[in-house]
């Protein structure tokens, strides 16, 4: 670690600094790089330096822009965001540079010494001790990932294991956003239910954290426990759209069954269809991707059908960013009996689409994977230009029909 400056000024505020919060300019730059949002309690301070010996505004070495956290801040992201303008961090009575070597180096540092806490705190029998914000022993076990939490959970107490910190995070949301299976599974066992569902400050859930992570055993048994309204939170996204010098705000919902259908998480999210309500079933997520899109998209052909029975029309016709449908991905992954239900379900523009890169249709995909009963479907719903459509590669859906002898389809195209 001889490499990381490690910068410790002598610096008592209350003493020698004349300390004021600044005011519109800094609270408008914390709104726009969203540092509240990952951590509230973060403190912005302009502060002015006098000479130690004469304290009096003729002594003044300079302004300085300060940024007051924690430990805990740091390493849950907020280093990434601090803006420039930011020339020193206080971290618990110790000031460094702002700099990227010194904020890894503060976080290394702070690791190695909560496992030493641990150490001492089991061995001095005190691990159902808890600081003023809730962390347990347990707690900073699973913060930190480290493998002495499933041993924890036998010896802590029931009080102790459903305990949450300021940010409402439990060992059981953390333990699950680190993908410890083992540990989660332990702890689930365990807790209260009021613990189970409680929603952090970010608006993510033990459950939320299961689906991202991909821990499919996990999140299967905390459905079966996890609140109704708990499955249902949704988190709020903001996309700003510039198009002909028009700014557009559009607000996308990012719910855990859209998660579970990007993670191919087939199981998981056939028992979410069930619980969760039809507005988030009616979601996309920035990509304009819809759960029914990716569960076709993933040929995941049960979840699929499920939603094809609780989705919207609207939501069935939606195609993401790059033009791909449900229906376009059905035809693709040789989904014949979704295909037939969506086209079904589908307008006529939405059936006429075609794949924003590679130029190819609904119909393209039909012939080249010898989807007849779809084709000849298709065929009469659909205009002449789509039905013609050349792909990049100058492939057309009646050369797969020829390639593949499909004589219904052929005579169909042609007439």
């Amino acid at each position: 670690m001889e490499n990381y400056q490690y910068v410790n000024i002598d610096l008592p505020i209350k003493k020698i600094a004349k300390i004021r919060i600044l005011e519109n300019p800094i609270k408008k730059l914390i709104e726009d790089i969203e540092i509240k949002d990952i951590m509230p309690n973060v403190l912005i301070y302009e502060i002015s330096i006098y000479d130690k010996k004469k304290p009096n505004y003729n002594n003044i070495f300079g302004t300085v822009k300060i940024l007051i956290t924690s430990y805990y801040g740091l390493r849950d992201g907020l280093w990434k965001e601090i803006p420039d303008f930011i020339e020193y961090i206080i971290v618990e009575r110790n000031i460094y540079i702002n700099n990227k070597n010194n904020l890894d180096f503060i976080i290394f540092e702070n690791e190695k010494r909560q496992k030493e806490i641990i150490e001492d705190l089991i061995e001095e029998k005190k691990i159902n001790e808890c600081d003023i914000n809730g962390r347990t022993v347990l707690w900073i076990a699973c913060y930190f990932k480290m493998s002495v939490a499933i041993k924890l959970i036998d010896r802590i107490s029931d009080e102790v294991i459903n305990k949450w910190d300021c940010y409402k995070r439990t060992a059981l949301y953390l333990a699950c956003k680190n993908n410890m299976t083992d540990v989660a599974i332990k702890l689930i066992d365990r807790m209260s239910d009021e613990a189970i569902n409680k929603i952090s400050c970010i608006g993510k859930t033990a459950l939320w954290w299961a689906c991202e992570q991909n821990m499919s055993k996990v999140a299967i048994k905390l459905i079966d426990i996890t609140s109704k309204v708990a499955i249902n939170y949704s988190i709020e996204t903001t996309n700003y759209i510039t198009r002909n010098g028009i700014t557009k705000i559009r607000y996308t919902s990012l719910t855990l069954l859209i998660y579970c259908c990007k993670n191919k998480m087939e199981d998981v999210s056939i028992k979410l269809i069930d619980k969760m309500c039809d507005k988030n079933i009616n979601q996309y997520d920035n990509y304009k991707d819809t759960s029914l899109n990716l569960a076709c998209k993933y040929n995941m052909l049960e979840v699929a059908l499920k939603l094809i029975d609780r989705m919207s029309d609207e939501y069935i016709n939606k195609c993401n960013k790059n033009k791909e449908s449900a229906l376009y991905w059905a035809c693709k992954n040789n989904m014949s009996y979704v295909a037939i239900k969506l086209i079904d379900r589908m307008s006529n523009k939405a059936i006429n689409k075609w794949d924003y890169i590679n130029k190819e249709t609904a119909l393209y995909w039909t012939c080249k994977n010898n989807m007849i009963d779809v084709a000849i479907k298709l065929i009469d719903r659909m205009s002449d230009e789509a039905i013609n459509k050349k792909s990049v590669d100058n492939e057309t859906a009646l050369n797969y029909a020829i390639e593949n002898n499909i004589i219904e389809v052929i005579q169909k195209i042609k007439n």
